[in-house]
């Protein structure tokens, strides 16, 4: 199964030409039908800046999530999951979100703006996608130290 079938999404951006990039992860539903396997890996590319000339550089992340990563997908708290359920458009987004915050292989800000990117590349809208992010950088801190806990 993949994510699309969860959530029916389609990339807008259609990264076609973009060689390290895995449109929507292969993933695997537990039996508690909250979390989730990855069946491969699941690559992708994050532009984490603008140019504003040709001869700028442009910054960009190269993510990979590892075959059988777990993930639960957004952590929405379940009163919120009639507006805003964990396996929206934004499901492949919180699937690289989940794994920056459990590798720490990024600073929380990058992580944290890398979900804002692919929520925008996977065509949640404006207003919905500013609410997760705020959402995750203000409260996303116990998550971030949490896992901080489990590297050490």
């Amino acid at each position: 199964m993949t994510i699309q079938k969860i959530h029916k999404a389609r990339d807008r951006r259609g990264a076609k030409n973009d060689s390290y990039y895995t449109p929507n992860p292969q993933v695997e539903l537990q039996s508690d039908g909250r979390h989730a396997i990855l069946l491969s890996d699941f690559k992708i590319m994050v532009s984490l800046s603008k140019k504003r000339d040709e001869n700028e550089r442009d910054a960009r992340l190269f993510i990979q999530v590892p075959k059988g990563f777990v993930t639960d997908f957004a952590s929405i708290p379940q009163l919120f999951w009639s507006i805003a359920p964990p396996t929206g458009k934004y499901a492949s987004a919180a699937v690289v979100h989940d794994y920056l915050y459990a590798t720490h292989t990024t600073t929380k800000a990058v992580a944290d703006k890398v979900f804002l990117i692919l929520m925008q590349r996977y065509g949640v809208g404006y207003i919905k996608r500013k609410i997760m992010y705020y959402a995750v950088r203000m409260f996303g801190g116990s998550a971030w130290n949490k896992a901080r806990e489990v590297i050490r």
